[in-house]
């Protein structure tokens, strides 16, 4: 396999394991990466497992997960209960210079236990300033800082 090209489509599994339509998919050159949802997950060993037959399989795949805190948490047993981003903003606007050093270690924690379990693609796995606005990321980003947008919904204005 090529390793410069990486292909256009993100598939989503069935189950927990692969099955052998699957197999033969994720070797197809158009197939860049798999998303994984609540279905594909029973346990931490298990999502690490499964992360390590796509990648024997097609090294190049990227492997993301929706861990984003309250609703939209994946990883649930055996890893750490996030807040929803709405109320992490709302704490963080409460008081940013107090507040803003639990909210980075937050998003470590969640990083960490995504990349802990063979995930390196999630929003949590990105690293920077947060912001919750497009302006103001936008202005951080013309001033060369790495920026995460955190938004409750992706919209049109997010894109400047």
């Amino acid at each position: 396999m090529n390793k410069s090209f990486l292909g256009r489509l993100m598939l989503d599994l069935d189950s927990t394991s692969l099955t052998q339509e699957e197999n033969e998919l994720l070797l197809n050159p158009h197939v860049g990466g798999v998303i994984l949802f609540a279905r594909n997950i029973s346990s931490r060993d298990q999502v690490q497992e499964l992360c390590r037959e796509m990648k024997t399989l097609n090294p190049n795949l990227l492997i993301a997960i929706d861990q984003e805190g309250g609703r939209v948490q994946r990883l649930k047993e055996g890893y750490t209960i996030l807040p929803p981003m709405q109320k992490l903003a709302a704490f963080l606007n409460s008081n940013h210079d107090k507040n803003f050093i639990f909210a980075t270690d937050l998003g470590w924690l969640m990083a960490s236990e995504v990349i802990a379990s063979g995930l390196p693609a999630s929003p949590g796995a990105a690293s920077g300033k947060v912001v919750f606005s497009a302006d103001e990321a936008e202005r951080l980003n013309g001033m060369m800082q790495d920026t995460i947008l955190v938004r409750l919904e992706t919209s049109p204005e997010d894109i400047h």
